[in-house]
């Protein structure tokens, strides 16, 4: 799938939309395709949210929290059986928007080097479902916190030579701490930016605090170790900035001549890129 996306965007065709989905996150946009978006299964996953009462929620939920408290086994069962599940491979969402004769033009030459590479096409509800649900998440996070777990994204990018050892350094730092899964977006033709999306849980508040900050230590690093960028487009803000000097090196000097030459007494977003 990232082949067949390099390849679109190096012989010159620029979608709109690309995203590429691994083993569990297909399965995760699929099973919600009928009820809302991939986002409400894996939120009703997660807080264990079951109609009506009893027995059976509550065996449910408890059920939920251990799997989430075993992030590592889980990530493992993962490896193991989502291939099988969905036997469909990896699903990918491919759009172009604009003129109606570029739009035709480069869809049937995407739909062709897509085709080359193995691929069967759904048709447009895919897209149409992806568009629809698009923000869903956003609003949804909440009820996670809320049951007692934590939730975040992470995003990440590399050039093509180096995103599959992303990809898997990055998933690799997180399975002990977090369940996880991703998806690729944003591509160009050098590179593509990674998506990944975790959950975990913990007995106490403190733990699951200790276990969130320690994922995204970890996280970073396989990121910088694997030759990536550790943000694409959410920003480095303050939760990145300690990774900023170990990802671009010697070079950060000359960020730090520009704060200073464009912000002398220090006023603007002070601490944001790890610069005071």
């Amino acid at each position: 799938g990232c082949e067949a996306i390099r390849r679109m965007m190096q012989v010159g065709l620029r979608p709109a939309v690309v995203r590429l989905y691994d083993e569990f996150d297909t399965v995760m946009a699929r099973s919600g395709a009928e009820k809302g978006s991939d986002a409400d299964s894996l939120i009703k996953m997660i807080t264990g949210k079951v109609e009506g009462s009893g027995a059976l929620p509550w065996i449910k939920r408890q059920a939920l929290q251990l799997v989430l408290s075993r992030p590592e086994l889980t990530n493992r069962m993962v490896d193991e059986f989502a291939p099988r599940i969905s036997t469909d491979g990896c699903l990918c969402i491919v759009g172009f928007e604009g003129d109606r004769r570029l739009v035709e033009a480069q869809a049937k030459l995407g739909h062709e080097e897509l085709m080359r590479s193995g691929a069967r096409d759904l048709g447009e509800e895919p897209g149409w479902h992806w568009f629809r649900h698009r923000y869903s998440v956003s609003y949804k996070q909440s009820k996670i916190f809320t049951s007692g777990a934590f939730v975040d994204t992470m995003e990440v990018a590399a050039t093509w030579d180096k995103l599959m050892d992303l990809y898997e350094g990055v998933r690799k730092a997180i399975s002990p701490f977090a369940f996880v899964m991703a998806h690729f977006s944003h591509a160009y033709p050098e590179g593509c930016s990674i998506y990944f999306s975790f959950a975990g849980n913990a007995a106490q508040p403190t733990q699951a605090r200790k276990a969130y900050e320690r994922l995204w230590q970890e996280a970073l690093a396989a990121a910088t170790r694997a030759g990536g960028t550790i943000s694409h487009h959410h920003g480095v803000g303050r939760s990145k900035a300690g990774y900023m000097t170990e990802e671009h090196g010697n070079s950060i000097r000359l960020l730090k001549s520009l704060k200073a030459t464009f912000d002398p007494q220090g006023i603007m977003n002070p601490g944001v890129l790890g610069i005071p």
